[in-house]
């Protein structure tokens, strides 16, 4: 919420970027805790507690991060002839009085439930493929254990990537426009992964689904501002975020109920492929 209403104008990459890093954190922490534990031999107690130090640390630095002035979004919105309507229509939308409703208001509009939808749509083919990735490595891939946990640390890594990445690109392309493209990305490799036996194209096409999975993460916080303002975007995103936690119990107990990762894998392509014609709906009836 504090990086969207710093960056007005740049609200996918302020997204993407600090849910990147949220990606991006167990790469820093777990050889860090390793370390103290193998190399150090400190006990778990006293590992904790540096981490307890370090959490202490952040909330110090924390303290210094500011509101921003209530016109910086005026002031970046104002229009420039050399923009042309396109890139306008891209960018974060400049409004001089935006519309901020509360989590209350906001439940009660159909654009919360649209993006609530979308947002299971397009979590749940990615948790799906998460929680039972070691094993498809080792299954369709032929890898053995040690290679296969290697590969789920490259998948966290696109994840935590897709999150920087779609969260730029619809800073220009748009926000719905970026949305059915990664819908339309995350179908087609869910279509293709059955068939990936060929170790590179497997990984390739688990590492496409694991940055557009990422990218959902980075995209919707974005997707919440646009929609219903910056003032009580804490809570609101809070109350959009229950969507991923729908997604996150569902997909993994739809894969394990189905015993066919075949069918699972064309389960996952077909909820992909109906949140892009949902986000289609949702732009067409965005632009009536």
């Amino acid at each position: 919420a504090s990086a969207v209403r710093w960056f007005p104008d740049r609200r996918g990459l302020a997204s993407g970027l600090v849910v990147g890093a949220l990606g991006f954190g167990p790469f820093l922490i777990a050889p860090f805790c390793e370390n103290m534990l193998n190399t150090y031999h400190f006990n778990i107690t006293v590992v904790l507690q540096i981490l307890g130090i370090i959490s202490f640390l952040a909330i110090g630095a924390a303290s210094f991060i500011t509101s921003p002035p209530d016109d910086l979004a005026a002031t970046l919105a104002k229009p420039s002839h050399a923009k042309t309507e396109r890139k306008k229509e891209a960018t974060a939308p400049p409004v001089a009085k935006p519309v901020d409703l509360n989590w209350a208001r906001m439940i009660a509009t159909s654009d919360f439930w649209a993006l609530f939808c979308l947002y299971i749509l397009g979590a749940m083919p990615g948790l799906m493929l998460i929680s039972q990735a070691r094993g498809i490595f080792e299954s369709l891939g032929g890898f053995n254990s040690a290679t296969a946990a290697s590969l789920v640390g490259l998948l966290a890594a696109a994840n935590a990537g897709g999150r920087i990445l779609w969260g730029t690109i619809s800073d220009y392309l748009g926000r719905l426009n970026t949305l059915i493209v990664m819908f339309a990305c995350s179908a087609i490799a869910m279509f293709l992964l059955p068939a990936a036996t060929q170790p590179v194209f497997l990984v390739a096409v688990i590492l496409v689904i694991g940055t557009t999975y990422g990218g959902y993460l980075g995209l919707f916080p974005s997707f919440c501002a646009d929609s219903f303002g910056l003032k009580n975007m804490s809570l609101n995103y809070a109350v959009l975020f229950i969507a991923f936690s729908v997604a996150a119990i569902a997909g993994p107990q739809i894969y394990g109920q189905l015993h066919n990762q075949t069918h699972a894998f064309f389960l996952a392509a077909s909820l992909a492929l109906l949140g892009g014609l949902g986000a289609l709906a949702y732009r067409l009836k965005k632009k009536r």
